[in-house]
């Protein structure tokens, strides 16, 4: 936990250290191999895994195979152990714009034990829109000694930059740390259709088809399969922009044996004039957990920013309302508030200024 916030919550505690090296051939044929250990300081337990993988892709074709090991140690002389052969293909078709691809993960000789690393199928499917978006579609099945799951992905999967990749559903998943209400689904930058709208919008699903569930090495991590509980989540987001003001909106629901949760999400910005600067936002989240607790929350935001160029003053204001609601089996809680933040800036001279 040191640091201000700035490190993600699964790597808390950990200690890894390791070496990925790529061999490249020619610009169809590459062998990559790597091998790493990481160490959960707050529990003992230890992770070593090795890979070597051997790869062919060109413009239309894919394929690879390759061989993994991963061992998982616990401080009480437990070893979980994956011992796997790893298979892969894909195909294009129309002029590129369709991928297929197989992916296939076999652990051999009994050992398929280590928990994110189960026999593994994955079946995808990629349409490209154009040369930034392209939509997607996984279908997931896994089966280890401990639990078999399945999982559905669909959603978004977009190329905002050179060497950048971002997907509504797939790598969200595993990056946020609970800051949203739904930390399977969540998205910072949104698909741009046109110069003036941009949208997302995403599907994720999880069945644990036997338990009682694989022992993480890291309780902080997300499952790379599966998950604490099954749910089906769905998103969609529309936002515009203009010269001067942009608007977003977006809705999430998900149905999981915890709770249930539902949410939506508005906001919208503008710039009146030059130096001038307005915002408006409102959320509301319903929560209805298996435990009987259903809870609803809702927060509204005003601000304004002043801050000319040859101005003296500078002033950012904030105002928020809201209200929490916690229909309880023993007792009902009720909260509201409003709560101002304001700060103001007077330049007196060129050395000398003035805040509070």
């Amino acid at each position: 936990g040191f640091g201000l916030g700035q490190q993600n919550g699964s790597e808390n505690g950990t200690r890894k250290r390791g070496v990925e090296l790529q061999y490249r051939h020619d610009e169809r044929i590459s062998l990559n191999g790597l091998a790493y250990r990481q160490e959960t300081l707050a529990t003992g337990s230890e992770r070593d895994v090795a890979e070597a993988r051997l790869q062919f892709r060109d413009k239309r074709n894919g394929a690879h195979v390759g061989i993994l090991q991963a061992t998982d140690s616990f401080d009480n002389g437990t070893d979980n152990e994956s011992r796997q052969l790893l298979a892969g293909v894909q195909r294009r078709f129309l002029d590129n714009r369709v991928n297929l691809r197989l992916n296939h993960e076999q652990s051999l000789g009994g050992d398929n034990d280590s928990s994110d690393f189960p026999t593994r199928t994955v079946l995808g499917a990629d349409f490209t829109v154009n040369e930034k978006i392209s939509l997607f579609a996984e279908q997931e099945f896994t089966s280890s000694s401990a639990e078999d799951t399945e999982g559905t992905r669909a959603g978004i999967k977009a190329t905002p930059w050179n060497g950048g990749e971002l997907a509504t559903s797939v790598e969200q998943r595993y990056t946020e740390q609970g800051a949203r209400a739904f930390a399977n689904l969540g998205l910072n930058q949104a698909v741009q259709l046109d110069d003036h709208w941009r949208l997302d919008f995403g599907l994720d699903r999880s069945h644990t088809l036997k338990h009682p569930g694989s022992t993480p090495v890291n309780v902080n991590v997300p499952p790379a399969s599966g998950s604490e509980d099954d749910f089906t989540a769905v998103s969609a987001g529309v936002g515009y922009r203009h010269d001067d003001w942009s608007w977003t909106s977006r809705v999430e629901l998900r149905d999981a044996d915890s709770e249930n949760k539902w949410g939506v999400t508005t906001s919208i910005l503008g710039e009146p004039r030059k130096g001038l600067g307005v915002s408006a936002r409102a959320q509301y989240l319903d929560t209805d957990p298996a435990s009987g607790d259903a809870t609803r929350q809702a927060d509204i935001q005003f601000g304004i920013a002043h801050r000319p160029v040859d101005g003296r003053w500078i002033v950012l204001d904030r105002l928020d309302f809201g209200f929490n609601d916690r229909d309880g089996a023993d007792a009902d809680f009720r909260e509201r508030k409003i709560v101002n933040n304001l700060h103001a800036n007077y330049r007196m001279n060129s050395k000398t200024q003035l805040a509070m």
